[in-house]
């Protein structure tokens, strides 16, 4: 709406298919990344359908508009001696080393979002069968599998944290740790590690491909990583 405003142009709820590509190019001139111009395409495509359905449009410009090529190319992701590297790097000595070195082999072994690691609680822990209830997005809840080394490490730092609390990974004053904790604390264990940080999200690429690597398939991995298509599974497997 704001980019409508500036060139005089109608408001979203009546502009046509020309003034949509108009300002999808405008997103492409800036040096917006084409993955970004594809989420903001999907986000206008949801407006208008939101639009037809409550009646106030009786078309979606956006059905003739194509949607922005993203480039195959799979983006940095980290390997298993660059987690092994880290995890030996953090060690054992305190509850924070035991917590920090549980959520990054937690990260590779399952391929959770940020949010979804942060979100995790003690109850949402199988013991017998070595899973873990994740909440993904649209509150979509799925099962995700760790290795007997990830569940040793997970309730070594549950016996030392020394805090009862119905979240399972805690912050400072005993309060859950958010995302931008989760950040700031991979940061530092990588640089302390001497690994190059790629980002929480390599983690969850790193999982992918590992998978499909040793033979898992394409529709199960969709599932386990929680995602809404196989868009993104394709891209792994080419």
């Amino acid at each position: 709406s704001k980019f409508a405003r500036n060139l005089g142009l109608p408001s979203l709820a009546i502009m046509d298919r020309t003034h949509i590509r108009h300002w999808l190019s405008s997103l492409h001139q800036k040096g917006n990344k084409p993955a970004t111009v594809s989420i903001r395409y999907r986000s206008l495509n949801r407006f208008f359908g939101w639009c037809v359905t409550e009646e106030e449009r009786s078309d979606n410009p956006m059905d003739r508009v194509d949607p922005p090529r993203i480039p195959s190319e799979i983006q940095a992701y980290y390997q298993p001696n660059d987690v092994e590297t880290v995890v030996k790097s953090i060690g054992r000595s305190t509850p924070h080393n035991l917590r920090d070195s549980a959520m990054v082999m937690v990260l590779y072994d399952s391929g959770v979002r940020a949010a979804e690691l942060c979100g995790m609680k003690v109850e949402d822990l199988d013991w017998r069968d070595r899973t873990i209830l994740v909440t993904g997005k649209a509150s979509k809840q799925r099962r995700v599998s760790i290795g007997s080394k990830t569940a040793m490490a997970i309730e070594r730092y549950l016996r030392k944290r020394g805090t009862k609390s119905d979240w399972l990974w805690l912050g400072s004053g005993s309060r859950p740790l958010n995302t931008n904790g989760l950040r700031m604390m991979l940061q530092r264990r990588f640089r302390d590690a001497g690994v190059k940080f790629r980002g929480a999200h390599a983690f969850r690429r790193g999982f992918a491909m590992e998978y499909l690597a040793s033979g898992g398939q394409e529709g199960d991995l969709k599932e386990l990583g929680g995602w809404q298509d196989y868009a993104m599974v394709s891209r792994y497997a080419k």
